[in-house]
């Protein structure tokens, strides 16, 4: 997971210090992977979460349960923009949109 997180940062040409290990969310369920992204300072605009399932692939359909997720494959990715102004604010059925990616595939999930 923490290999995957310094690709992302490398791919996405971001400074290393924008990192910030969590490992109490390495096998997180839902419920603390929303409490830490409640948590977010408000002066991050984008946050990205890695982690694995099933957490966080229970925590993408909460967000959006209108969604045909069918749980998270390997290596997959999931975009969620959200209706809240704050992070704090952040609840449970607020996707905007989701787009979800997984190795040779793409998902219109809202379909």
């Amino acid at each position: 997971t923490e290999q995957t997180a310094v690709t992302f940062l490398r791919v996405m040409d971001l400074p290393a210090e924008r990192l910030q290990l969590e490992r109490g969310l390495y096998l997180a369920e839902s419920d603390a992977l929303l409490g830490a992204i409640r948590e977010t300072p408000a002066w991050v605009r984008h946050l990205m979460i890695v982690a694995h399932n099933p957490g966080l692939g229970d925590l993408a359909q909460q967000f959006a349960p209108r969604a045909h997720l069918r749980g998270f494959e390997t290596g997959a990715t999931c975009s969620i923009e959200l209706q809240a102004v704050a992070w704090d604010e952040v609840r449970l059925g607020q996707a905007r949109d989701l787009r979800y990616d997984a190795p040779g595939r793409f998902y219109d999930v809202w379909g």
